[in-house]
């Protein structure tokens, strides 16, 4: 049964207490938060978060957006680089089709209008399910997700682990290695000096982006190290958000050992997992990950989701056009990702 509101209306918020409220009440993720806006809008990129309300003012829906611009039309995304975005719906028996085609028509003239299309990821069941019913298009990828109330680190290490990788951790415990978290700007500089990365690879990005999450996120980030002989030679950026009880790795970046060395990200991983489950968080998301052409995971992602039994999320990222008018132009922009 939908409730009974006439129309369902979105207008800009700029109001960072009541949009957090809403996000934390209501199943969203660290990249809803306004923490995670001024991150990006850090990086100049111009914000646009919308809400639906109800006649007495009490939001019903809130949608994070950013405007991608192009030559002569714009196009609006939910959310560049995050794990999950979209709609945060909080009536679960709003007329899902209803409120999505209001949101289509509402985002087509803004402050940077027109607009062209929205592109949405989101990883919410209920989305997706409308999203697809609509006949909008869309491509998949995966989050990988551990549930540390289903695999605790015992059964990881019991049941995920090979041999390898049990060998892994002991290697460099047997070596004195410790895992702690970055106290001090030679930290910092030390775990932005490592030479490779899994979801970063350039430096100066890796810099600005630790230098903007530090600025804009405070306590909502960690960044997790493993030293040896004093030395930084792996280390994370978590961004933890009770709410939902996830922990989010960002921006893995570590040393290449010699030759039949083990990689010391394993540990790494080890030891963050098991300080997720001891400081209470349930989920820990090691990010998205794709696959190759013959619609394989790559050979890193294969084995970390085998590693720690991991359960891929599917993420759907949507394309929207925001009037009929827009589909053949929406079209191309799909293609052209």
């Amino acid at each position: 049964m939908y409730p009974r509101v006439s129309t369902y209306e979105w207008s800009e918020t700029k109001d960072s207490h009541e949009w957090d409220s809403f996000v934390g009440r209501n199943g969203g993720s660290i990249f809803h938060t306004w923490s995670w806006r001024m991150v990006l809008e850090s990086a100049n990129q111009r914000p646009f978060y919308v809400a639906c309300r109800d006649s007495n003012g009490e939001i019903l829906a809130v949608c994070p957006f950013f405007y991608q611009p192009r030559k002569v039309l714009n196009y609006l995304e939910s959310l560049p680089d995050s794990n999950s975005a979209g709609p945060i719906i909080g009536d679960q028996s709003i007329n899902l089709p209803r409120l999505l085609n209001s949101l289509r028509k509402a985002v087509r003239f803004t402050p940077l209008s027109p607009v062209i299309a929205m592109r949405i990821r989101t990883r919410q069941s209920q989305l997706i399910e409308a999203m697809v019913d609509l006949g909008f298009q869309y491509t998949k990828t995966q989050v990988f997700v551990v549930d540390l109330q289903k695999t605790d680190p015992l059964h990881i290490w019991s049941n995920g682990f090979l041999k390898h990788d049990r060998q892994a951790v002991k290697h460099y415990e047997g070596m004195n290695a410790t895992f702690n978290f970055a106290r001090n700007e030679d930290d910092y500089g030390e775990y932005l000096s490592l030479e490779n990365g899994i979801h970063y690879t350039k430096r100066n990005e890796c810099t600005q982006l630790l230098n903007r999450m530090r600025t804009h996120m405070g306590n909502q980030l960690r960044v997790a190290l493993t030293f040896l002989d004093g030395k930084v030679i792996a280390g994370a950026s978590l961004l933890c958000y009770p709410p939902s009880s996830t922990l989010c790795l960002k921006m893995t970046l570590y040393n290449q050992p010699p030759r039949n060395i083990h990689s010391p990200v394993t540990y790494l991983n080890w030891k963050i997992v098991n300080w997720a489950r001891e400081n209470g968080f349930r989920y820990v998301e090691f990010g998205s990950f794709s696959y190759d052409t013959d619609n394989r995971l790559y050979f890193h992602s294969s084995r970390l989701k085998a590693r720690f039994e991991v359960s891929p999320a599917p993420r759907y990222e949507f394309i929207l056009p925001t009037s009929d008018t827009y589909y053949s132009i929406a079209r191309r922009l799909s293609r052209a990702r």
